[in-house]
C-alpha cells in the first residue's frame, strides 16, 4: 500500500513514552500523534504500520543519543528535529563546544519549550566524543534485541467464514469467500549493535488467510528480513542485504516505505530522507529486496542499489497477450482464492544510483532510477486511465535541493520520468522562535508516473496535479495557531471525477494551554470535484464541500490521571442535491501506575453518522507498534479498553478490546466482512521481549 501523507517531525516520539515506560502523554504530544494519525488515516482508511518510523525512536529511548557527539544523520534519525533545527545545533556546537544541559536548546533560534520537550527523553549531554565506531567489548554493552507477537481477532462471525456447501467451493467462479481463519497473527524481531549493525524479521498472517496449510505451506502469508552494518566514519558508511526502503529528494522519484504529505505542522512540508533503511514493517508492495550501499567522504556520497521480488498484479497472463497484465494490486490481502490468484504474478527489478552533496546548511542530490518488469502493463479500458504507464520499462531521473540561509530554508525536486516532468519546490520562514511560515508549489504532469514516488500533494501518486499551499505555525506563550490553504487542480480525469477539475482545502487550528488543561479548536474544509449520478448511467460533475470542525479538551488531573473530551461535527455539501450532517462525542480515561507497573485506557463514544462522506475519523491508543485511527459512521456507541502490564523490565502485555454497537440494525459491514447482528467486537493480545 502506497501512502501520501505528511511527515509530521513532532509526532514520532509520542507512542513511545507510553509503550517503553509508565510515563503518560502530555498534552501537547497527545494532540500531536492523534492529529496526524488521523489525517493519515484519511487517505487510506484502515489501521497503519509505522513501524519503519518508531523503530530508531525504540533504541534511542533506551539509549539516548549524545547531543555533543551526534553527527547530522543521527539528529534527523529522530524524526523530531527539522533541518533548520540540527544546522542550528551542529552550529552551536561548533561554536561554543559541550552543551551541558537539553535545556540549553532554547538559547538557540527555532527551538521552544515543547520541542525541547518532545527531544528531551531521546538524548543526553555527556562529553564529546569523536572516536570512530566499531565493534567492541564496550559497544556490545548497548546490543538490544526485541520480540513483538501480536495476536488479533474479530469475535462475531463474518460471512466470508460461514461454512461453504461442497458445491460453491467447486465452483470456478466462486472466488469471494476466505480460504483461512479469522486469526490475524504479526512476530518481529530486531537486533540492534549501536548504530553499527542491525538486522530484522517480520513475519504476518492477515485475517482469512491461510497458515501452514494451502496457499501458504511454509507458515506466515509475509516474511520480510534484513542485515544491516553502518559506519559514518569509514569509506562504506552504510551496507542493506535483504529488505530495504530508499528514500531521496522530495520522494517525486523514489521514496519507498512511507513517506508524509499536508498537515498542520508546516515544517513537515520539507522531506528529510532516510536514505538507506532496513524494513521493519509489513508493507508487502513498495520495499525493495537485494542489496544496497553508500559510499564516499564526508561531504561527497553516493548510494546505488539493486532490487528483484515478486508483486501482486491484476489479471496477469489471463489477457488475449500473453505475458501481461493490467493493474498494480497494493493491498496485500491473499485470503480469497481471486486474490491468490494475482499473488506475486509480476517481478519486478529496481536499479538506481544517487549522487549527494550534503554540508551543514545546503544539499544537493542527483538520482536514477530504472525499473524492469517480467510482464507488460497493457493500457487501462477507464478514460482517466489513458496517461498512466504501460510497458515493462520504467526509467527516471531528479535532481533535488535544500539550502538553508539566515532564517530561511529552501527545498525542492525536479524529476523526469515516464517521459514526464514533476517538480516540487518549497520555502520555509522562521521568522520569530515562535512564528514559522511555508509554501509549496508542486507541477506534476498528467502523464508523470513514478512507480516508487510518494510525495507532496492531494493525489496517492505524483502525477496529474497543480496546487499551491501557503501555512504557517504561531506560538505566543501558552496559545497556538496552526493554518494552512491549499489550492489545486487536476489537469486530466480521475477516478470518479469525469473531466479535468480543481478543488481547495483551508484548515485552522487555535489552542491554548494551561497547568492542567490543554483545549483547541479546529476547523477544516475541502472543497473537490466529483460524479454525481442524475439518470441511470448518467452523472454530473459537481463539487463535494465537506466540512469539519472540533472541539478538544485533554485535561491532566494528576501525573497519573488524564481525561480526554470531544465533540467534532461534520458536514457534507453538494449544492442543489445534498446537505447531511455528522456528530461524533467521545470521553477518553487514561490511567498510569494506579497499580503496580500497569497503564489503563478506555474510551465511551457515541455517533451519528448517516452519509459516508461525513464520516468522522479519531485516533484510538493501541498496542506499541500499532497505530488506529477508527471510521466513524452508521449510528451508534464505541468502545474500547485497553491495559498495558510490564510485571519485569523486559517484559511487557497488552490486552485492547474494542466493541461497537448499532442499535436498530439487523446487519452491519459489508461483503465478505458482512456480520448478521448489530454489533462488532475485536480483541487484540500483544507480548514484547527485550533482552
Amino acid at each position: 500500500m502506497k501512502m501520501n501523507r505528511i511527515k509530521s517531525i513532532c509526532i514520532i516520539c509520542i507512542f513511545l513514552s507510553t509503550g517503553l515506560s509508565g510515563q503518560e502523554l502530555n498534552p501537547e504530544q497527545q494532540k500531536y500523534i492523534s492529529g496526524i494519525i488521523e489525517v493519515i488515516s484519511e487517505d487510506i482508511d484502515e489501521s497503519i504500520d509505522l513501524s519503519d518510523i518508531f523503530n530508531d525512536l525504540v533504541y534511542y529511548y533506551q539509549y539516548p543519543l549524545n547531543i555533543n557527539s551526534a553527527n547530522k544523520e543521527q539528529l534527523a534519525s529522530l524524526y523530531i528535529l527539522n533541518d533548520f533545527q540540527i544546522a542550528s545545533i551542529i552550529e552551536y556546537r561548533d561554536s561554543i563546544g559541550q552543551i551541558y544541559s537539553v535545556y540549553e536548546l532554547g538559547y538557540l533560534y527555532g527551538f521552544s519549550t515543547d520541542q525541547i520537550e518532545l527531544i528531551k527523553p531521546f538524548v543526553f549531554c555527556g562529553p564529546i566524543e569523536r572516536q570512530p565506531q566499531t565493534i567492541n567489548k564496550k559497544a556490545m554493552q548497548y546490543a538490544n534485541h526485541i520480540l513483538i507477537i501480536r495476536y488479533q481477532r474479530v469475535l462475531e462471525k463474518q460471512e466470508g467464514y460461514l461454512e461453504l456447501t461442497d458445491s460453491l467451493t467447486e465452483d470456478h467462479n466462486a472466488k469471494s469467500y476466505y480460504l483461512g481463519s479469522p486469526d490475524k497473527i504479526y512476530a518481529r524481531y530486531q537486533f540492534r549493535l549501536k548504530d553499527i549493525i542491525q538486522a530484522g524479521i517480520v513475519m504476518e498472517k492477515d485475517a482469512g488467510e491461510e497458515f501452514m496449510s494451502g496457499s501458504n505451506c511454509a507458515g506466515f502469508d509475509y516474511y520480510s528480513g534484513y542485515v544491516a552494518y553502518k559506519n559514518n566514519s569509514s569509506f562504506i558508511k552504510n551496507v542493506v542485504i535483504g529488505d530495504y526502503y530508499i528514500q531521496s529528494g522530495q520522494g517525486l522519484l523514489v521514496w519507498s516505505g512511507y513517506g508524509f504529505g499536508k498537515t498542520s505542522y508546516i515544517t513537515s512540508i520539507a522531506k528529510s530522507s532516510a536514505g538507506i533503511k532496513g524494513n521493519t514493517s509489513a508493507d508487502e508492495s513498495h520495499f525493495l529486496r537485494g542489496a544496497a550501499v553508500k559510499f564516499g567522504g564526508e561531504k561527497f556520497n553516493i548510494i546505488g542499489y539493486a532490487s528483484s521480488h515478486k508483486i501482486d498484479a491484476g489479471n496477469a497472463d489471463s489477457t488475449e497477450q500473453s505475458g501481461s497484465f493490467n493493474s498494480f494490486y497494493e493491498t496485500g490481502y491473499h485470503a480469497t482464492p481471486s486474490e491468490i490468484e494475482n499473488e506475486k504474478q509480476l517481478r519486478i527489478n529496481s536499479f538506481g544510483i544517487s549522487g549527494l552533496y550534503v554540508s551543514n546548511r545546503f544539499r544537493a542530490g542527483v538520482n536514477s532510477n530504472i525499473i524492469l518488469l517480467n510482464k507488460t502493463r497493457l493500457s487501462s479500458d477507464y478514460l482517466y486511465n489513458a496517461f498512466s504507464f504501460i510497458g515493462n520499462r520504467l526509467s527516471g531521473f531528479s535532481v533535488d535541493y535544500k539550502y538553508i540561509p539566515g532564517k530561511l530554508q529552501f527545498f525542492g525536486e525536479t524529476s523526469y520520468s515516464n517521459n514526464s516532468y514533476a517538480t516540487l519546490n518549497g520555502i520555509l520562514l522562521y521568522a520569530t522562535p515562535g512564528v514559522t511560515l511555508g509554501a509549496v508549489y508542486r507541477y506534476y504532469s498528467h502523464d508523470y508516473y513514478s512507480y516508487y514516488s510518494n510525495s507532496f500533494g492531494e493525489n496517492s501518486d505524483a502525477g496529474n496535479e497543480n496546487g499551491l499551499f501557503l501555512g504557517g505555525e504561531i506560538k505566543i506563550t501558552e496559545y497556538n495557531l496552526r493554518f494552512y490553504g491549499d489550492i489545486f487542480s487536476f489537469p486530466w480525469l480521475k477516478y470518479r471525477v469525469n473531466a479535468p477539475s480543481e478543488g481547495n482545502e483551508f484548515y485552522l487550528e487555535a489552542g491554548r494551554s494551561w497547568s492542567l488543561t490543554d483545549i483547541y479548536i479546529r476547523y477544516k474544509r475541502q472543497e473537490k470535484p466529483r460524479n454525481i449520478k442524475v439518470e441511470d448511467n448518467i452523472y454530473e460533475l459537481k463539487s463535494l464541500i465537506n466540512e469539519q470542525i472540533r472541539l478538544n479538551q485533554l485535561y491532566t488531573i494528576t501525573e497519573k490521571i488524564s481525561l480526554q473530551s470531544r465533540i467534532e461535527i461534520s458536514r457534507v455539501i453538494v449544492p442543489k442535491e445534498i446537505m447531511e450532517y455528522g456528530f461524533l462525542i467521545f470521553q477518553d480515561c487514561n490511567l498510569s501506575e494506579i497499580f503496580r507497573n500497569t497503564v489503563f485506557s478506555l474510551r465511551l463514544a457515541y455517533f451519528n453518522i448517516s452519509y459516508y462522506d461525513a464520516r468522522i475519523y479519531a485516533y484510538e491508543r493501541d498496542v506499541l507498534y500499532a497505530f488506529n485511527s477508527h471510521i466513524h459512521y452508521g449510528k451508534g456507541w464505541r468502545f474500547f479498553f485497553m491495559t498495558k502490564w510490564q510485571p519485569v523490565e523486559c517484559i511487557t502485555f497488552w490486552f485492547r478490546i474494542s466493541h461497537s454497537l448499532f442499535p436498530g440494525e439487523k446487519e452491519i459491514g459489508s461483503g465478505l466482512n458482512t456480520i448478521s447482528l448489530n454489533h462488532k467486537t475485536e480483541i487484540k493480545l500483544q507480548s514484547v521481549f527485550r533482552f
